[in-house]
């Protein structure tokens, strides 16, 4: 015959004394607190505190050996049910009756280091996992609007610690809290549960979750942000896909796009991320018109040039301020903020192209050493058309001559070439000398570091 659950049929005093079994083991866990004075009922204190007293006195620091671990591990599914119910109103046998929101939340800071304790003994690595799974009745309760905030931040707090990909489902929601303290905790859980769990499902997830209509967009301005913070490049697949909702959506989403765009990891996507935000740069708000020129000057994207010396007549002086900015970080060029300068020099870099910077592409390819130093040359000071020769200048900083690999480094990064940040890695460890101060020259330059030419700090560095 199969027994009901304790949770569907008795209220939180019986559940501690389902079972034979767990009878037994009540009785030793009483009967040893009992013995300890500062274990003596308090006044005012319900039975579920008292029981939560009692079983962290018998979780003592230090405790080892199999009896204490089998102890911990029998009683681990009961600690669920008594100190979940600790954290609900109108505990049975309470002498104070309603349970108020400081209790709840002192409930919950007890349920927080019992928890760490709990898991910190490896027969109990699963205890949170089915904390999250068997107690999803009581996470709905304590984290509903009813629920006293200071409760709900308890919470949060625990899933911050400990969550799961399961507690996606239940923090994603509490993003949306109107209480202040509620939605940062939530994106506090949030970044630790991303932290934890960062493979592709979990982000995956996240963006369904943040894409749904009934959760609103306070949720997923702060969902943005906390991928912005976390920094990783699937981050942006989900970032991406909302932007172009409405105008505020879109002030959160590029400042997070410009902190995930440093990443290395994510320069593949960065094409895609370049063409989505150059479509912002005509939007009606001046606030996107802003974030967006600042993205596409840190993505140094070469085909918004023209869009961005436009924003230079910008009726906004933010938006005209930071297209200026934009264009230096691109171009590495510091003119003035006069339209007409960047438009002739933009006439200017089309011509060379179409004249001699064909011509210095196919001679990246010569024999002849010294017609290639001069390509390299006539590319580095025309970086409009970096990505046209960054392939062949890669392939020339590890092949040719001492000479041709320094000045091919040192062209990448005075054309500010961010995916080659992993070509000029490698020429750190160059047997040259010179090669590996380019090298290192370069790095500087696009990342704005300043280490030494070592491989293992700049790995270190930019978190390879």
């Amino acid at each position: 015959m199969t027994r009901r659950s304790a949770t569907t049929r008795y209220g939180p005093t019986q559940w501690l004394c389902l079972g034979k079994g767990k009878q037994t083991m009540t009785r030793r866990i009483l009967l040893r607190a009992n013995r300890d004075p500062s274990c003596a009922p308090r006044p005012f204190e319900s039975d579920g505190e008292i029981w939560l007293r009692r079983f962290n006195m018998t979780l003592r620091p230090g405790e080892t050996g199999h009896a204490s671990r089998k102890l911990v591990g029998a009683f681990a599914t009961l600690s669920i049910c008594a100190l979940m119910a600790v954290g609900l109103s109108g505990i049975p046998g309470s002498h104070r009756g309603e349970d108020s929101g400081g209790e709840k939340a002192s409930a919950w800071t007890g349920f927080g280091t019992l928890a760490n304790d709990l898991v910190t003994d490896g027969k109990n690595g699963t205890f949170c996992r089915d904390l999250q799974t068997k107690g999803s009745r009581w996470w709905s309760i304590m984290l509903s609007e009813d629920s006293p905030a200071s409760a709900r931040v308890g919470a949060l707090g625990f899933l911050r610690d400990h969550g799961t990909r399961r507690a996606l489902e239940t923090v994603v929601p509490c993003l949306a809290d109107e209480d202040t303290q509620v939605g940062r905790a939530a994106e506090e859980a949030l970044l630790g549960v991303l932290g934890r769990h960062s493979d592709q499902w979990t982000f995956t997830r996240l963006g369904t979750l943040l894409r749904q209509r009934r959760l609103g967009e306070v949720a997923r301005r702060r969902g943005v942000a906390v991928l912005g913070r976390l920094g990783h490049p699937d981050g942006q697949r989900v970032v991406l896909a909302l932007m172009g909702r409405n105008a505020m959506l879109d002030t959160e989403i590029l400042p997070a796009l410009g902190r995930l765009s440093v990443n290395p990891e994510a320069e593949e996507g960065m094409l895609s991320v370049a063409a989505k935000v150059r479509g912002l740069l005509q939007s009606d708000d001046p606030t996107v018109r802003r974030e967006s020129a600042s993205v596409l000057g840190r993505l140094g994207d070469t085909d918004g040039i023209g869009s961005l010396i436009e924003l230079l007549d910008d009726s906004d002086r933010g938006v005209r301020g930071n297209a200026h900015w934009a264009l230096g970080q691109v171009t590495g060029l510091e003119f003035s903020h006069d339209a007409s300068r960047w438009r002739s020099w933009l006439a200017a870099e089309n011509a060379w192209w179409e004249d001699a910077g064909k011509i210095a592409l196919g001679a990246l390819a010569s024999d002849d050493p010294g017609l290639v130093a001069r390509a390299i040359r006539s590319f580095s000071t025309h970086p409009l058309f970096r990505e046209e020769a960054r392939e062949d200048l890669e392939a020339l900083a590890f092949n040719g001559s001492p000479a041709i690999r320094r000045v091919a480094c040192l062209a990448l990064g005075r054309m500010r070439s961010r995916p080659s940040q992993t070509i000029l890695l490698g020429a750190l460890a160059d047997l040259d000398a010179d090669v590996r101060a380019a090298a290192r020259d370069s790095l500087c330059e696009i990342t704005g570091r300043d280490l030494p030419a070592d491989v293992k700090a700049w790995k270190q560095a930019l978190g390879r």
